[in-house]
């Protein structure tokens, strides 16, 4: 099932893409700085990511978004009383498919929030619902910066959520 609805995604994604000629592709480089629960199982986070966004108006704008996360796992050691074990967590990888809507409050300040779902790439890692809401700041007409939040949510344990700080630059064209 998680095949198909990546399927259906990207391949909106990218008939999306000739629709409108007031759109703009937008790919963003981020690092990741995992917070509260989350520094336990990972320290440090890079993606990449590239939306096309439709003008609805001079300031909203909205459109489809896809994207690769990479976290560092941490090594954690597990005690059981008497014996101790380190264990190499690894790294995580997700694919963010989501929906984007950005506001321009003016010509160099923007909030947008990108929701949708993040499908885990490695074994037992199901994805989760995805949430990332970002400050831009626009150096240029083409390169910004950004800081944002995201939020993942485990689709098997809804108690289960994975938190960073991210900070990025984007390229507009």
């Amino acid at each position: 099932m998680k095949k198909i609805v990546l399927l259906i995604s990207l391949a909106t994604f990218f008939c999306m893409t000739k629709v409108n000629g007031q759109s703009k592709f937008q790919h963003e480089a981020l690092a990741f700085l995992p917070v509260g629960d989350s520094s336990d199982i990972s320290s440090f986070g890079l993606g990449i990511n590239s939306a096309y966004l439709f003008d609805v108006s001079d300031k909203f704008k909205i459109g489809p978004s896809v994207g690769y996360n990479l976290f560092i796992g941490n090594i954690i050691s597990i005690t059981d009383g008497v014996n101790t074990v380190e264990t190499d967590l690894g790294e995580f990888h997700f694919l963010p498919v989501t929906a984007v809507a950005k506001y321009n409050f003016t010509d160099k300040i923007s909030l947008r929030a990108d929701i949708g779902y993040a499908f885990g790439l490695d074994k037992d890692n199901e994805g989760g619902i995805y949430f990332s809401p970002k400050l831009g700041y626009e150096i240029s007409d083409a390169i910004g910066v950004k800081f944002g939040y995201i939020r993942m949510t485990d689709s098997s344990d809804q108690d289960l959520h994975f938190n960073a700080l991210s900070l990025g630059i984007g390229y507009t064209f």
